[in-house]
């Protein structure tokens, strides 16, 4: 079994995990946007993991050593694409979906998640009343980024 297999069964055997644990940790009176949508998000990470334009720009992108610039590799690749939709949409599109129409926050974050788990760069979804972003990890900063914007900052 080669590495790009193991790490994708790896990640599917996370996302059942972690359903199993949401479904029975939560009711469904309990259940909060940020969770549900971080549920579709993971699911449509899975399946836009190995998506052609995501194994490109992470083959791409892990040219640099620092993972502060494979971030802000990524985030010129998105801004170049000038695919956004800012009308909210309830449709989820993966990487190649995303392309060949244009996405709101949620596809763009899912578009992040999937080259940024390929690149182990850790990452945490942030969802606020009308956005959601990421902010992805470093050994010492931290970046917000979305479709248009990135911002790092020190951890310190």
């Amino acid at each position: 079994m080669d590495k790009n297999n193991f790490i994708f069964i790896f990640l599917v055997l996370l996302v059942l995990i972690s359903n199993f644990y949401f479904v029975n940790k939560f009711s469904k009176d309990n259940l909060t946007k940020e969770n549900v949508l971080n549920g579709i998000i993971n699911e449509k990470v899975i399946e836009g993991y190995s998506d052609n334009i995501t194994l490109i720009i992470s083959n791409y992108c892990n040219l640099y050593k620092e993972k502060e610039l494979k971030i802000k590799c990524v985030n010129n690749f998105v801004k170049n694409s000038g695919r956004f939709e800012y009308n909210i949409t309830k449709k989820v599109y993966t990487p190649d979906e995303l392309l060949k129409k244009a996405g709101d926050c949620k596809s763009w974050t899912v578009f992040y998640r999937s080259i940024f788990s390929k690149l182990n760069i850790k990452n945490k979804l942030i969802s606020t009343d009308n956005h959601i972003y990421l902010v992805a990890y470093t050994e010492n900063k931290y970046c917000n980024i979305d479709q248009i914007n990135i911002q790092c900052y020190n951890l310190d």
